[in-house]
């Protein structure tokens, strides 16, 4: 059975990220005992349309970046990384992508006894 677009692109973006973070790239919130910086890939939502012949649409994910309050530049750096792997996914097992919107920002978290920074990348990928 073919997968979906959605989860053949969250594939894609999740087997790219652990090519740049062997080991720091999650489905889900890890452990408070985990080691800064991590990445977790996190909500996803899709928009699709069918023709005669074809599946298309666009799916957006959201990226998230964790780190100590010390590591602002390192999670601006990721950033910087994943928005540049993000664009050279170009192809699925059965779709063309491309990226249509990026936008990040990074913001104090203060949900653990120490303050980290939290960036947040929106990812608009279009498929066809």
């Amino acid at each position: 059975m073919i997968k979906s677009p959605q989860q053949q692109i969250y594939d894609a973006v999740y087997l790219a990220l652990l090519k740049l973070y062997p080991g720091a790239v999650y489905d889900y919130l890890p452990s408070e005992k985990t080691p800064y910086p991590f990445v977790v890939i996190g909500e996803q939502y899709e928009q699709d349309q069918e023709t005669k012949t074809t599946l298309m649409g666009k799916t957006q994910i959201t990226l998230h970046q964790w780190g100590t309050y010390k590591q602002r530049r390192e999670i601006t750096d990721m950033q910087l990384r994943i928005k540049s792997t993000a664009r050279a996914i170009r192809k699925t097992e059965n779709f063309s992508t491309r990226i249509k919107v990026l936008s990040g920002r990074t913001i104090q978290d203060n949900s653990t006894d120490s303050l980290l920074y939290h960036g947040i990348l929106e990812l608009e990928i279009q498929f066809i």
